[in-house]
């Protein structure tokens, strides 16, 4: 049996080990890993393709990323996970059962409680992580079966305060670094177009309530005067585009992610971090002001979310078995002025030496690309305006440009596009608001400021 350090003394070993990272006058930044989407298959084979599909990570490739972000980072001072523990029926559901859930997860758990201990984890909850995939009950006591366990299992993680919430419904809220950083880590699926449990017309329903408890936590964070990192799993604005394959209802009703947007404007100056997984691609999507606005500037209930950039989405490339498995190492910023802020990362991608007769001989994580090497020329920071800029570039005409944006898709392992698919994707990630994407979308021009 895996023998664990008190709860109370690990999460006081942690915060004194970031207090001293954040205070430290040799160096004005540090580093968090995050991961996303590793979909581990306990009982998968690394040598059957059929195992390596999508949206699944054979046992022992989960062991050699284990040990890939030790080698990339092996004393980061915190980790955070955006969801999807759990890997997807290869055939059909029907070997996702509850006890298979639950054992996925804690494997996954303790495994990383082994490999970095005493450095805490922040994770969320993917769609994948119940059984029923995709289907969240709005009625607590029927997810009990799991929430109940992963409050004990992520102890050595989260105070009690955030441990009680996660026990209730999965969200919580936790301090990184005291009187200084602390994450939203938040339960997506409550908000997700396809779960059949929503009932938008309930106002205490849990999407309903989950918009509350935020609302609340970020007022809390605004009154302690502390910088936040919000962790969730479905990215709240834009659409999943990958290659030709463009889905619309992937993400939360679109009710809900204007509230997101809304909420988060609202407390912009406070975060400096939004992740997200779900969509397996390396994006940035940015996310722009609300505003009202009428012929004689009056009142209006017509709503425009096309103004100047506010916040950026980050979504995470999967570790699993799609498009190109990877994580990622953070920096940011720890002087007392910009707290928090993301001034650069690594990103490492899985590698695979493969013998004759097919066998899987290596299995290795090496850098893939490092922010400041390829955009440290064209942006001068990871800010949303930065990111916007640079997208707007990217969705130029130009020889030159066409060649930067052929390596920047081939970077996030998307095919070549054409003319018409590259606006499509800038089009998706500039004008998150959908009015402003469907406009830029058809218009005979690059998106626009």
């Amino acid at each position: 049996m895996l023998l664990l350090l008190p709860t109370t003394l690990l999460l006081l070993l942690s915060h004194l080990a970031a207090a001293a990272a954040a205070t430290s006058s040799s160096t004005t930044t540090s580093r968090f890993l995050w991961l996303t989407d590793n979909h581990v298959d306990l009982w998968g084979d690394v040598n059957n393709a059929a195992d390596k599909q999508c949206a699944h990570m054979p046992k022992a490739q989960w062991e050699s990323a284990v040990q890939g972000m030790l080698a990339a980072d092996k004393n980061p001072d915190f980790i955070i996970f955006s969801g999807d523990f759990v890997h997807f029926g290869a055939r059909n559901a029907s070997d996702l059962t509850r006890d298979v859930i639950l054992d996925t997860i804690t494997d996954v758990t303790l495994r990383m409680q082994r490999n970095f201990p005493n450095i805490r984890l922040f994770p969320c909850l993917g769609n994948h992580d119940y059984d029923p995939s995709n289907n969240w009950p709005s009625n607590t006591t029927e997810s009990s079966w799991l929430l109940k366990p992963l409050a004990k299992l992520w102890a050595p993680w989260l105070p009690a305060s955030a441990l009680k919430t996660v026990a209730e419904t999965g969200w919580y809220s936790a301090d990184v670094v005291p009187n200084k950083l602390r994450v939203i880590s938040l339960q997506t699926n409550y908000w997700a177009a396809y779960n059949q449990f929503t009932d938008i017309s309930d106002n205490d329903d849990l999407a309903h309530r989950q918009f509350v408890w935020l609302e609340s936590e970020l007022a809390l964070a605004q009154r302690d005067q502390v910088k936040v990192y919000i962790n969730g799993h479905h990215p709240p604005i834009g659409n999943y585009v990958s290659g030709n394959d463009v889905d619309m209802q992937d993400g939360l009703w679109p009710l809900y992610s204007m509230r997101y947007v809304l909420l988060v404007q609202k407390y912009a100056d406070l975060i400096e971090g939004q992740f997200y997984g779900h969509d397996h691609v390396d994006e940035v999507r940015v996310q722009n002001k609300c505003t009202y606005a009428t012929p004689d500037g009056t009142t209006s209930n017509v709503q425009s979310c096309d103004g100047e950039a506010v916040g950026n989405i980050y979504i995470g490339p999967a570790m699993t078995n799609c498009n190109d498995p990877s994580f990622r190492v953070w920096e940011y910023d720890v002087t007392n002025k910009s707290f928090g802020t993301l001034t650069d990362y690594r990103q490492y991608h899985y590698h695979e030496v493969v013998a004759s007769n097919g066998t899987v001989t290596e299995m290795t994580w090496p850098l893939h690309y490092h922010w400041q090497e390829i955009y440290g020329d064209t942006m001068h920071n990871l800010s949303a305006v930065s990111w916007k800029q640079e997208m707007i570039r990217l969705s130029g005409t130009s020889a030159a440009i066409k060649k930067e944006r052929d390596d920047f898709f081939a970077r996030r392992s998307f095919q070549k596009f054409d003319d018409h698919a590259a606006t499509f994707y800038f089009c998706n990630v500039v004008h998150t608001d959908l009015p402003a994407f469907v406009r830029c979308l058809y218009s005979a021009t690059k998106p626009t400021e």
